[in-house]
């Protein structure tokens, strides 16, 4: 059920299929086309489900950010520098926040409210439901 809702292949929803042909296990020729095409990231966002939440999001320093996603990561013995370069890059240019929530749909909700109006630091947005 979650994934029908939220799946945006499921809903056809993406301008670019990645996998077609009869059992999905290929690449179509759009997907081919745009893999040089690069995406730039824009939001870091550490959720935390807990029951009976109210669904709660707030903008989160980038240093701390760094530090959280270097803290999550487990491949550092392979990438090096390399992966903490790439780590700080990440948080530097993204807009950082957390999320608390205990209804999937809020949570789903108040991130796409971000992707259209992101929130300075230090704001808060509460969603009562």
């Amino acid at each position: 059920d979650v994934v029908r809702t939220y799946d945006h292949e499921v809903q056809g929803g993406t301008v670019v299929k990645p996998f077609v042909g009869a059992a999905h296990d290929g690449p179509s020729d759009a997907a081919v086309r745009a893999m040089d095409v690069e995406g730039q990231p824009a939001w870091i966002v550490f959720p935390t489900w807990q029951a009976g939440a109210a669904t709660r999001i707030e903008a989160f320093p980038r240093g701390r950010s760094f530090l959280k996603l270097t803290g999550n990561s487990f491949n550092y013995m392979l990438l090096g520098a390399d992966g903490f370069r790439t780590a700080a890059a990440l948080a530097s240019c993204c807009d950082c926040y957390t999320l608390q929530y205990s209804e999937l749909p809020e949570a789903v909700e108040v991130i796409d409210q971000i992707t259209r109006s992101p929130m300075r630091a230090n704001e808060k947005s509460d969603v009562q439901r």
